[in-house]
């Protein structure tokens, strides 16, 4: 099913330039900045592990993934993350992969009656609905 990681902090694209933004140090020199991106993930992931894998096994009839497995990846292939924030402010660092894309600020301004957004989001959407299945959205916000 594709789908997409949209956030306005690049805290899910792993890289040596610097650390996990979420983390209160500006750098970790180039391995500990790259590995920081994992052990938050992990840290904030396992304590629903249990309930993920039983909703998986009962309702989706899917079965459990392993305790270390990457929810960035789907079927071996990196999910696309849209990261909404300036390539001024975050420059997109030479190490991300191709999955990985700043799209600006997300703001909607109306002219007329049509709203208008990033170019660069407009884009990774449309090629989102491209393709043969209908996405699935899922949000905490």
């Amino acid at each position: 099913m594709p789908g997409f990681l949209a956030h306005p902090v690049p805290m899910f694209s792993q890289t040596r330039a610097f650390p996990d933004p979420v983390l209160p140090v500006a750098d970790l020199g180039g391995s500990l900045n790259k590995m920081s991106y994992g052990v938050f993930l992990r840290l904030m992931t396992v304590p629903f592990h249990r309930t993920i894998s039983r909703w998986r096994k009962e309702s989706l009839g899917l079965p459990s993934q392993r305790l270390l497995a990457s929810e960035l990846y789907l079927c071996g292939r990196p999910v696309h993350k849209l990261v909404c924030c300036s390539p001024h402010i975050v420059v997109p660092p030479v190490d991300w992969y191709d999955s990985t894309t700043v799209t600006g600020y997300w703001m909607v301004r109306k002219t007329g009656n049509r709203p208008l957004t990033s170019p660069i989001f407009s884009r990774a959407v449309h090629r989102l609905y491209s393709w043969a299945l209908a996405p699935l959205g899922v949000d905490f916000g």
